[in-house]
């Protein structure tokens, strides 16, 4: 018998409330250093231009981090001097008011976010002229500018173009030795995303393995030793399940902070109770009572 989502639990504590941010961005075409919506014309143009791309997804409308990443970093004009030389800028927006983004953009922005397992916002992430990941670029804790260019710089160093300037006067029997060595890493860094793609698809089937049998198990309890309290076992399950996918699909709206959300959270919150109560109450009872004959 489960207890309540965890999960979901912890999810309404990242509620923020509303924060309009409005970040230089277009809409049409591209330009280094300028953030795009238009990923076609920035993935166009880092081919063109040989640049990497720097993807942003956020939330521009609600997400409280976000608006602190643009005016802490973004807003900075050591940091756009550093984008426009450097970066193809996409911008990934996932507001609450939808109209901010094109229609034609708000599907690809969701199968962008899935491809690259964006899992909050905001998120950074480098990648090629194809769209193949160089590297996920963590927000720096002091939210300074110099720090996020350097950790860009980083990873940069090894893209083909940046790798063949750097390494010119390099010795030939050193670089060799360097670029069959990043080969190795490219190729060990492949196989543990497959290897964690694996890990991940049987992590997802133990958890609804183990959700199936704890069930099993527990109807079965009340059934061979509490028979009559079966339907009102069953009850509480269903109410359980319903609830839980209620309040997540409610958390998927990204409510906001008011007295009449919390009020509501409230109230999820004591069914979810109330239902766990009732079935840790008659399993109780059940585990203390012989199986009938």
């Amino acid at each position: 018998m489960k207890k309540a989502n965890f999960v979901l639990l912890l999810l309404f504590a990242c509620l923020s409330m509303k924060v309009m941010a409005e970040p230089e961005v277009i809409k049409e075409g591209a330009a280094p250093g300028v953030w795009s919506m238009d990923l076609d014309a920035v993935m166009k143009q880092a081919k063109e231009l040989k640049m990497p791309v720097l993807l942003l997804f956020t939330g521009s409308d609600w997400c409280h981090w976000c608006t602190k990443l643009d005016t802490d970093i973004l807003d900075k004009e050591v940091w756009k001097d550093f984008a426009k030389e450097n970066l193809m800028l996409g911008y990934l927006d996932f507001p609450q008011d939808e109209s901010k983004v094109p229609e034609a953009f708000r599907a690809r922005n969701r199968a962008l976010s899935e491809k690259y397992d964006v899992e909050g916002y905001p998120t950074l992430i480098l990648v090629d002229a194809e769209g193949n990941v160089i590297a996920h670029i963590e927000v720096p804790d002091d939210r300074k500018p110099e720090s996020l260019i350097f950790w860009i710089r980083q990873p940069l160093r090894f893209v083909p173009s940046v790798f063949e300037q750097l390494t010119a006067t390099m010795p030939e029997e050193q670089k060799t030795a360097m670029k069959s060595n990043l080969n190795r890493l490219k190729e060990n860094k492949k196989r543990l995303e497959e290897l964690n793609q694996e890990i991940e698809k049987l992590n997802e089937e133990s958890v609804e393995l183990d959700q199936k049998v704890d069930k099993e198990m527990d109807l079965w309890i009340i059934q061979s030793r509490l028979p009559d309290k079966l339907d009102a076992f069953k009850k509480a399950q269903e109410v359980e399940k319903t609830v839980s996918e209620e309040l997540k699909a409610w958390l998927e709206t990204q409510p906001e902070g008011t007295d009449e959300n919390k009020k509501k959270f409230a109230q999820f919150k004591q069914r979810l109770k109330d239902s766990s109560e009732t079935m840790i109450s008659l399993l109780t009872e059940a585990m203390e009572k012989k199986p009938a004959n």
